[in-house]
């Protein structure tokens, strides 16, 4: 998230969605169907709420530094119409929002773009990005049970599937051979 630079709207949009994805557990689907409507404000506190498959309502508190994420792209990009998609596609060239939903394609693009210029040169695509929420939140010593209800999984083995938490552990085993 750090490597994007901040000049163009589609910057700014970048690091939104991509920031969205890691600290909301939101599919890519649910994420680019939102609108700014969807970013709402109770009491002191900004929700996301929108719609996962099987048209499961996904309704989340914003995490401080997306909601920083969110506020920066909104207020950079002056989009203030409250049925205006929240992620839109980009100009091919300067990085300018067009008023049209980004795609699930376009942001798979993105993300290997993206990955590319932060010199990450493994297989990473939009899902990447749950599993590192996921395992980030149970590495801080969060529940499976509340990793499931924020993924908005049905059951926890579906959660487990996305929990890299166990890969640290065989990089300290391994280490441990001493020839």
């Amino acid at each position: 998230i750090d490597a994007i630079p901040l000049v163009s709207q589609t910057d700014y949009r970048d690091r939104a969605l991509i920031g969205l994805m890691v600290f909301s557990f939101f599919r890519i689907s649910a994420a680019l169907s939102l609108t700014i409507k969807d970013y709402e404000l109770r009491g002191s506190q900004r929700w996301l709420i929108g719609e996962e498959k099987g048209a499961k309502r996904h309704e989340m508190p914003v995490h401080p530094s997306l909601e920083t994420y969110l506020d920066e792209y909104i207020t950079f990009c002056g989009i203030t119409n409250p049925s205006s998609p929240l992620f839109q596609s980009g100009t091919p060239r300067g990085g300018n929002l067009t008023g049209r939903s980004f795609d699930r394609t376009a942001a798979w693009r993105m993300v290997r773009r993206r990955a590319k210029a932060a010199e990450v040169f493994r297989d990473i695509g939009n899902h990447s990005f749950r599993a590192t929420g996921i395992t980030a939140y149970l590495n801080a010593g969060g529940s499976l049970e509340d990793a499931r209800i924020m993924a908005n999984h049905s059951n926890a083995t579906t959660t487990k599937l996305y929990d890299r938490t166990g890969d640290k552990i065989k990089v300290q085993e391994v280490n441990r051979i001493d020839i």
